[in-house]
């Protein structure tokens, strides 16, 4: 179900609200899937026989002109206010969180992003690094509008029990903020306003919060279920940066719940996997009456 295809009517005309963000996280959901069984796939083997000339790694061949043809006609087919139209619906929220966490022998990857944090050494980071070992609430965002909305889920002001299961995991636990902005000029004022946002944080999440440019692609995009670039998302990572929770545009009620549930539920197993387990010995069981006996044979 496509609702920004449909005709406009008036206002008197009222749409099944529900219904229709359903229809979009079912679909969303089944893509998700499928992408899953599609990378799970092993590679078919190669047809070559002996007998067929390979080329040589030394003259490689041009790349064909219609390796791009189906990435330009998304582009050209896309709707320039595709995303703007999708947005009268529910304020542009895509789809519904889940009440549970996604398995994680289905859950995919959180991609690796590359840019510059509020860190003053201005160098150029990874996410991967970041998000690796720990639990992570991420918000995506690429406008203030998008911004709001993510603040919504992940927010100390909307949701203090949150930041509250973040606090009290012992560093289990971590919040990151990534602005994606693929437009040089909107990076450039972000850049310039960067000391405002390092005022907005404290020193130690300086390195968790990301601007970036590059990378995060149209395909990439798809298979995270970042459906909007003007809508904000908020990600559920676990220690190995797979993506456990999803949620869009402004937060639920019900959806609050289940994030802090499922944070808590992360945790909780991070605990678990990280703590020693304490072995007793068998040979210091064994010395102790061996020792009384020889005391008691002694002494008679």
């Amino acid at each position: 179900m496509i609702l920004a295809r449909r005709q406009l009517l008036s206002a008197s005309v009222k749409y099944d609200i529900s219904g229709c963000i359903i229809c979009q996280w079912r679909s969303f959901s089944t893509s998700y899937r499928r992408l899953d069984e599609k990378l799970s796939q092993p590679s078919p083997p190669s047809s070559s026989t002996p007998d067929t000339p390979k080329a040589s790694p030394t003259s490689p061949l041009p790349p064909s002109p219609l390796e791009n043809a189906p990435r330009a006609t998304h582009q050209v087919a896309s709707p320039y206010f595709r995303e703007w139209s999708n947005m009268r619906f529910h304020k542009g929220k895509s789809f519904l969180a889940p009440p549970r966490l996604f398995k994680a022998e289905r859950a995919l990857y959180f991609p690796n992003l590359h840019g510059q944090t509020l860190i003053k050494d201005k160098k150029l980071r990874d996410t991967t690094t970041l998000l690796e070992g720990k639990v992570t609430v991420v918000s995506i965002f690429s406008t203030a509008w998008g911004e709001n909305q993510a603040a919504t889920f992940a927010s100390e002001k909307n949701n203090p029990q949150l930041h509250h299961v973040v606090k009290s995991s012992g560093g289990l636990a971590q919040m990151v903020q990534i602005n994606v902005e693929e437009n040089f000029l909107k990076a450039m004022i972000i850049k310039l306003f960067m000391p405002n946002l390092r005022k907005k944080l404290e020193p130690d999440n300086w390195g968790r919060y990301f601007l970036i440019r590059k990378g995060l692609t149209e395909e990439i995009r798809d298979a995270i279920g970042l459906l909007n670039s003007k809508v904000g998302y908020t990600y559920l990572l676990d220690g190995e940066c797979k993506i456990r929770w999803a949620g869009s545009g402004v937060c639920e009620e019900h959806e609050k719940d289940g994030l802090v549930s499922s944070v808590r539920k992360l945790v909780e197993d991070s605990k678990l996997k990280k703590r020693p387990t304490i072995a007793q010995s068998p040979t210091s069981n064994a010395t102790k009456p061996t020792h009384n006996k020889k005391v008691i044979a002694s002494a008679s």
